[in-house]
């Protein structure tokens, strides 16, 4: 029965798309046994707020904190270099991440705390029985405004999806389709088959701290747990189960001012999903173009992989270009592929490309204060002359 080009052992997250495929293919095609999955990652993760983190929603980056609205999209593409035998044209992995949030800032009930709202749309196919993931989640976070300026937050996240897993069996293949000679696919397949569709509800929650002063280093971090209610999934109803791992997060970033026209941006990040670790170190170096709304900032970083049961080891070297245009931030990263895997990948990995927009549309803090700036103070000899 060939149902995958490959399979490789589960010991990192950096193969998730690939041995989701697989594993998903294997199991309900064989006898019920227990079995769990992983999810996909961004190499440019600090522009998909709502697939990092669920405090994030209405936090937003450090060149845009005086905005409170946010539409960001992130594509990537994974796995086009790989040649298999099996496959004459290899399907690529691709994912794509819509999400949009929104920043209440002047209500008068929150004072100086602010409110995040957000909602996300998510897509993920892999393999070439196109396995696909697709997600919409709404976010919810109250920032807690810190100090005396109130320009630190202390952020508290929660996220809830709707989760449609799928997948095509019109491209599977089964020994019974062998007729001795050749492979016939007008042959049945003398499997009992499942619905291809199942959905499921997915529950995160995060927390996060902003540290945004006038002048100095900003800095932002949190920490988030995914699928902490255990979500099963299964093709198979009542005889087989899959259960999703709870996943920790950790991130951070800052922004450090070497001059008046350089700066340097580290992010990290470090994920644990069951048995398997990922770790991602990417450091941007900017530069101020033509006048101060405009930048351009060039990243290089690097990730491990690996397990509790297996020595960490080297997964990929990322480049990545981020442009800041006034409100608009665009950046294409690329990953080398540097794992086991580089022989058949010939050294490349992914590609990803994001857009995101912010924008100012709060004006005014309430109706009351809009009221009072239309309002001319009178002087106090007026008021006793009247």
């Amino acid at each position: 029965m060939k149902i995958f080009p490959f399979i490789l052992p589960a010991t990192c997250l950096r193969y998730v798309s690939i041995l989701r495929a697989a594993s998903f293919c294997f199991c309900f095609l064989s006898h019920p046994f227990s079995s769990e999955a992983q999810d996909v990652h961004y190499t440019m993760f600090s522009f998909s707020p709502a697939n990092l983190n669920p405090a994030l929603t209405g936090l937003f980056g450090h060149d845009h904190t005086e905005n409170d609205l946010r539409v960001a999209c992130t594509y990537r593409n994974q796995w086009r270099s790989i040649r298999s035998p099996y496959v004459q044209s290899p399907t690529p992995y691709n994912t794509f991440t819509a999400a949009s949030d929104f920043r209440l800032k002047w209500l008068r009930v929150l004072k100086y705390n602010e409110l995040g709202l957000g909602a996300m749309l998510y897509r993920d196919q892999s393999g070439d029985l196109n396995f696909g993931t697709t997600q919409f989640a709404w976010n919810a976070a109250f920032l807690k405004s810190i100090g005396k300026n109130h320009r630190d937050f202390l952020s508290f996240g929660l996220q809830q999806a709707l989760v449609r897993r799928s997948i095509d069996f019109s491209n599977a293949k089964f020994d019974n389709q062998w007729n001795g000679k050749t492979f016939d696919p007008t042959l049945g397949s003398g499997e009992n088959l499942p619905s291809p569709v199942f959905f499921y509800t997915d529950m995160n929650a995060g927390i996060a701290y902003n540290h945004r002063p006038k002048k100095g280093t900003q800095w932002t971090t949190g920490a988030a747990l995914f699928h902490y209610n255990k979500p099963k999934q299964s093709f198979y109803i009542n005889n087989f189960e899959v259960t999703l791992k709870p996943k920790f997060l950790w991130h951070g970033s800052a922004l450090l001012n070497l001059s008046e026209n350089f700066l340097l941006y580290p992010t990290a990040l470090f994920m644990k999903q069951g048995q398997a670790t990922e770790s991602n170190l990417l450091i941007y170096g900017g530069k101020r173009i033509q006048h101060a709304s405009a930048q351009a900032r060039l990243g290089l970083g690097y990730r491990l992989v690996g397990s509790l049961q297996n020595n960490i080891s080297s997964d990929a070297f990322l480049m990545s270009l981020w442009i800041i245009l006034q409100d608009w931030d665009f950046g294409f990263s690329y990953d080398t592929n540097l794992s086991a895997l580089s022989p058949a990948t010939q050294l490349r990995g992914a590609t990803e490309i994001f857009i995101v927009w912010h924008r100012h549309v709060q004006k005014h803090k309430s109706k009351y204060q809009k009221f009072r700036k239309k309002v001319l103070e009178c002087p106090d000899d007026i008021m006793l002359n009247n």
